[in-house]
């Protein structure tokens, strides 16, 4: 996972994605994860538990200044 700027992307072996943050409606953030929302029908989850502290708390910081975060 990469972010930048303009957006988020997530490469895997057989498959990737680029999302931009303005085709975001909102985030939301549980325990376990954030989810950032497309539409009703589509989510980007970018789970936590895979993250060191730090990291979660630079992620944290990075979506919170994009947008809202909704609970």
């Amino acid at each position: 996972m990469t972010l930048d700027d303009e957006g988020i992307t997530t490469t895997h072996p057989l498959i990737g994605s680029r999302v931009r943050w303005t085709a975001l409606s909102h985030i939301i953030e549980t325990p376990e994860a954030w989810y950032l929302v497309l539409s009703r029908m589509s989510a980007l989850t970018v789970a936590k538990t895979r993250m060191t502290g730090d990291l979660r708390a630079t992620f944290t910081e990075f979506v919170h200044e994009l947008r809202p975060v909704a609970k």
